[in-house]
């Protein structure tokens, strides 16, 4: 199943906000295509959670992923 990530980045973002990270997780590995607007939710809910090495892990797979 193909999602769109201009309908899953909003309930990323949603969940990301509200502290929901595992539910953010589900979402955005879901995704088959990411852009900036998905990495950086993720990146950011890891900071507001002072999860430093999970931003670092996320900062990896956009490395490998280009």
């Amino acid at each position: 199943m193909e999602f769109d990530v201009f309908v899953t980045n909003p309930s990323n973002d949603m969940y990301t906000k509200s502290g929901n990270s595992t539910e953010a997780s589900i979402v955005i590995h879901i995704l088959n295509t990411k852009n900036g607007v998905s990495w950086n939710a993720m990146i950011a809910d890891f900071a507001r959670s002072s999860l430093k090495h999970g931003a670092a892990g996320v900062v990896g797979q956009i490395s490998s992923s280009w």
